[in-house]
């Protein structure tokens, strides 16, 4: 197997263009902001299923900035502050921090999209740009088009759920190798009550015969059916073999398993994508992007350490 698994190969496969959600209308920068706040009423009422709604201003035909509708209170703000005011004064101005490719996978679309954004401001929008950057839309670029925009939301849609399963996965069969690897070492580190478990489980997946095999032998069991009970065992028995053999060699036990810990709750709740909302709390905001770069790296380490 290639050191990019094919599960690695899979996740890459969904793009951002397969989660975007629609741009609203596009309005002239020098609009007054009052009637772009009614054509855009008038639209949100037609659009009622889209979550979060993002409109272009151009200058020229060219798109120059953007605005949130989902802080519809600034636009109120300005418009008591200065009635006469045009959509510009709103407008957050282009940058390439704000646009992402169609084409990236949407995994690490996420992860720029939860990097801080530049602090360079554009007149009184200082204030309204950390609000911004708390809820992290990004436009999205298809060829020379803006066509949408992405939301941290979108890291839990459906496409995003089979990018994170597919990452658990991985982890799992990048683990399995290596405890498969040193069989003996491994098994013999589980406790009695875990060992108990995964015959119970390999008794349900291969045929009888096996097992009747390792009853006529009083010496153990050959090393290919370790490798077969170890394929049996739960996803966190990695963990516990790993950190007990000591086979890594740049990650600590409590650090091993407390990434372990909850990579098991994030691929039990993706198994299970109805429950979207138990996934969000799991991989609050502030934890998500350390999350994928420790279960990368740990990825990394293990195959570093696997036999080939």
């Amino acid at each position: 197997m290639n050191d990019e698994s094919i599960f690695a190969q899979l996740g890459s496969l969904i793009k951002v263009r397969h989660v975007q959600q629609k741009l609203g209308p596009r309005f002239p920068e020098d609009m007054p902001l009052e009637e772009a706040k009614d054509i855009l009423q008038e639209w949100m009422e037609t659009h009622a299923s889209l979550v979060d709604v993002v409109f272009l201003v151009v200058e020229d035909g060219q798109p120059v900035g953007c605005h949130d509708f989902s802080m519809g209170a600034d636009i109120e703000c300005e418009l008591e502050e200065s009635p006469e005011s045009v959509v510009g004064d709103i407008m957050i101005p282009l940058t390439l921090s704000s646009i992402v490719s169609a084409d990236l996978p949407l995994l690490e679309a996420i992860e720029l999209l939860l990097a801080p954004e530049p602090t360079k401001t554009h007149k009184m929008y200082a204030g309204h740009l950390s609000r911004v950057r708390e809820r992290q839309s990004l436009l999205v670029l298809d060829g020379k088009e803006l066509t949408g925009v992405i939301t941290y939301g979108d890291a839990f849609t459906l496409p995003g759920v089979m990018c994170l399963f597919a990452l658990m996965v991985e982890l799992e069969a990048a683990s399995l190798r290596l405890c498969q690897a040193f069989s003996e070492q491994c098994w013999a580190a589980l406790p009695e009550r875990r060992q108990k478990m995964a015959w119970e489980v390999f008794r349900k997946r291969f045929p009888p015969e096996r097992e009747e095999s390792k009853q006529q032998r009083p010496e153990g069991v050959d090393e290919g059916l370790l490798q077969s009970l170890i394929e049996c065992t739960m996803f966190i028995d990695k963990a516990t073999m790993i950190g007990k053999c000591k086979l890594l060699i740049d990650v600590g036990r409590s650090k091993l398993n407390s990434i372990f810990n909850r990579a098991q709750e994030v691929r039990n709740a993706c198994a299970h994508p109805a429950e979207n909302k138990r996934l969000e709390s799991i991989l609050p905001r502030p934890k998500f992007s350390r999350f994928l770069k420790d279960c990368r790296q740990l990825i990394d380490s293990i195959r570093l350490v696997t036999p080939r």
